[in-house]
């Protein structure tokens, strides 16, 4: 699992995941990150984002990402 609660996802604002070798995004991958606002995902290789990815995101403002398959 991506995120655990540690209580970090109730004040998280920024989080990098470049250059990781993502494949997918699953569906609980950010679920309770609702203070998110920026989130970068660039070359990686995302193949597949499941349903309702992102619906926690509900802060959320950018998404940089390039390079995904």
């Amino acid at each position: 699992q991506m995120c655990k609660e540690t209580g970090i996802e109730n004040s998280l604002k920024e989080l990098e995941l470049n250059n990781n070798k993502l494949k997918i995004i699953k569906y609980y991958y950010f679920y309770g990150l609702i203070k998110l606002e920026i989130l970068f995902l660039s070359q990686n290789q995302i193949s597949s984002i499941e349903k309702n990815s992102f619906n926690s995101l509900v802060s959320l403002v950018t998404v940089s990402y390039t390079h995904l398959t």
